[in-house]
């Protein structure tokens, strides 16, 4: 039996008889409890508090995690690097950044950090998190964690050199919920992709020209851009995991929209709904893998997220085009719709919610004002120059996007190269693997060089493939150009992003997001509609040889101007 005082409450309560109940048994000295050992060793041994009060004793992780998790949900699974640096209140991982933090650790002004400063920041942090009860076992094993890995001695005290070298090491490991993320993502592209196959098949049945098709490409482009203001008021109001799965929902019924349509109008409200669900949907993802992200492992956090997506959405034809010749066209577009429902349900059970805590409520705001609110906080963003310039890129990528291989590509191969749904579904399977296994050296390049030196040579290697497609007689001779087109989306779907994420405050972070998703939206609707429309005048080679132009232009403009600033 437990006494508890009168002012405890029953939630309290009962937390103090978890831990009462947990900790009954005395730990081996040394070695934690249902096999934890820390990644440091038994030196670290979890939550071994200093006090001798009275509180929770030898708490290891999982027991520490169980109980922190029944008052803040979001604790749980929380890497410990992202706690610290929370704690430490870091955020651009500057060298500026990390002497000031150390300075303000270092009470005592010795130029080392010792046990006892790295102890009370842990604890101030805690304090801001839960209950007293259990704030001493948890900041000791973080602050055990954290010596561990900077000084590689617990009892060593930590310098300057030790500290910058240590958080930087941290800073650069990718967290492990981001997985979970993208293998939302590689379903949602999959789903995506697997009606790839399909749309050749509705242009002939209702005979569309390249323009119409065209059309339909932009209505999702529209849609997108429309929907972008509310998917950010919804994703910084209600979170972002609700964001994903209402738009993985409203995603699925669109879908579901077009394998039913039966006209030109049919389609394209179909389409400007699945438009509006995908927004949703990505606000919610990109804005969550960022949340988890530092500077120093932003591209390689964002990578895994987009190139999921676009992994599916290339890999998905090939599933497609079997499903369509095996099911027919009804079948698989209601296979799809469900397969993006329980997408959803997983959503809910599988991605951890990253909306950063707030001290204070939300004010209630009309949604006018909210949106208000928002444009407010674009403006700063549009005015910086080196947001726009990288905004500029991010717009013609996705025109050559939508226009080429969204557009253009699919009516290629079957008007030009004779290929049918499951060939089809080929071409794009292999570009997914190209993509796939390209994505992490251009991430790591991002990274190490930054993301816009890899800007300008992607843009060129899309401009090449696009001019030199029409040329190839066949399927065979195509294949270069379709690698190269697949090589450079690896890098140009997330080094934007990352840059723009960079450039942003923690605070604007996820409307600088907002507005390179806009942007790349319009890219979508000018590609899709205009690319189709001129392929209709003056034919889908030299269409698509224009998009190329295009893109060596804007990779010149950016590298000039790269070129300029340096000299300056």
């Amino acid at each position: 039996r437990i006494s508890t005082p009168q002012w405890l409450s029953s939630r309290s309560a009962l937390m103090l008889a978890q831990i009462t109940l947990l900790t009954r048994r005395p730990l081996t000295k040394g070695v934690a409890r249902n096999g934890f050992q820390s990644r440091c060793g038994a030196r670290a041994l979890a939550c071994r508090p200093l006090s001798t009060t009275a509180g929770p004793q030898d708490l290891d992780r999982k027991t520490c995690e169980a109980v922190l998790s029944s008052f803040d949900s979001k604790f749980m699974g929380t890497p410990f690097a992202s706690q610290a640096f929370s704690a430490l209140r870091l955020t651009t991982f500057s060298d500026q950044e990390l002497e000031s933090t150390f300075k303000a650790l270092d009470v005592a002004g010795s130029g080392l950090l010792t046990r006892a400063e790295v102890l009370e920041v842990f604890r101030r942090a805690q304090r801001e998190r839960g209950d007293e009860q259990i704030i001493e076992g948890q900041a000791e094993r973080l602050t055990s964690e954290l010596m561990c890995h900077l000084g590689r001695d617990l009892d060593k005290s930590i310098s300057l050199a030790e500290f910058k070298h240590g958080i930087a090491d941290l800073a650069s490991q990718r967290d492990r919920r981001v997985w979970p993320i993208a293998g939302m993502m590689l379903i949602t592209g999959l789903s995506v992709g697997i009606t790839i196959p399909a749309f050749p098949v509705i242009v002939t049945q209702l005979g569309l020209t390249q323009a119409q098709f065209g059309y339909t490409v932009s209505a999702f482009g529209l849609s997108k851009v429309l929907a972008n203001l509310p998917a950010g008021l919804v994703v910084e109001s209600q979170g972002r995991r609700v964001a994903i799965i209402g738009g993985l929902a409203v995603a699925g019924l669109g879908t579901g929209g077009v394998g039913a349509a039966h006209s030109l109008l049919g389609l394209v409200g179909a389409r400007f709904l699945t438009g509006i669900g995908a927004s949703f949907m990505m606000a919610g993802a990109t804005t969550a893998a960022s949340d988890l992200s530092t500077p120093l492992n932003r591209t390689r956090m964002l990578a895994p997220v987009l190139t999921a997506f676009s992994a599916g959405t290339v890999l998905g034809p090939a599933i497609g085009g079997f499903l369509i010749a095996a099911l027919g066209m009804g079948p698989t577009f209601a296979l799809v719709t469900g397969l993006f429902l329980v997408n959803a349900v997983g959503t809910r059970f599988l991605i951890p919610e990253t909306r950063p805590r707030r001290s204070d409520p939300p004010v209630a705001q009309s949604s006018s004002a909210a949106v208000a609110g928002m444009l407010a906080q674009w403006r700063p963003l549009l005015a910086d120059p080196e947001v726009r310039a990288v905004l500029i890129v991010n717009v013609m990528y996705w025109v050559a996007l939508a226009g080429g291989q969204m557009t253009l590509l699919p009516l290629l191969l079957t008007n030009t190269y004779g290929l049918g749904p499951a060939e089809i579904g080929a071409v794009f399977a292999g570009q997914a693997a190209i993509n796939v296994a390209a994505a992490g050296p251009a991430a790591a390049l991002a990274d190490r060089f930054g993301p816009q030196k890899v800007l300008a040579p992607a843009l060129l290697t899309m401009a090449t493939a696009l001019a030199t497609l029409p040329l190839a007689t066949g399927i065979t001779e195509a294949a270069v150009p379709l690698a190269l087109m697949a090589l450079s989306s690896a890098a140009l779907s997330s080094a934007p992003t990352a840059m723009v994420s960079n450039l942003a405050t923690p605070a604007s972070r996820a409307q600088a997001l907002a507005v390179t998703r806009t942007m790349g939206d319009v890219g979508w609707l000018i590609g899709g509609a205009g690319v189709g429309a001129l392929a209709t005048v003056v034919g889908t080679g030299p269409a698509l040889q224009w998009t190329g132009s295009l893109l060596v232009a804007t990779a010149g403009w950016f590298a000039a101007r790269r070129a300029l600033l340096r000299s300056g």
